[in-house]
């Protein structure tokens, strides 16, 4: 049950930190700006990128994979109709295919 929730930590932290560079792709990609110069990927940042991602993972572990919210999350999807749930899956994967389908996107089709 623990990796479980542990697991779960890790692939949200990832996915909100891809959604975070989506944004930033995007803005790039409209505007021609680089905001945080994500062409020149120095030390610093390779020290950044992890610090960020540590962090993102403790807050999100502290929100949701400790055992009282996790238990409620549970409780509140226990009666849910199968009709819901296969639509909640869908989302669910729909939102991960744009999560990581964007900066595949632009990596391969829009940057020269």
């Amino acid at each position: 049950m623990e990796n479980a929730r542990i697991n779960a930590v890790m692939i949200l932290t990832f996915t909100l930190y891809a959604n975070f560079m989506n944004i930033l792709l995007i803005i790039l990609v409209l505007t021609k700006k680089d905001i945080l110069k994500l062409t020149e990927i120095n030390a610093d940042m390779r020290i950044v990128i992890p610090a960020i991602l540590v962090t993102g993972g403790i807050i999100n572990y502290l929100l949701l994979a400790r055992k009282k919210p996790h238990e409620k999350i549970i409780e509140e999807f226990k009666s849910e109709s199968e009709a819901k749930r296969k639509r909640g899956m869908m989302f669910t994967i729909l939102y991960l295919i744009m999560s990581y389908g964007i900066p595949l996107y632009i990596a391969f089709f829009i940057t020269p």
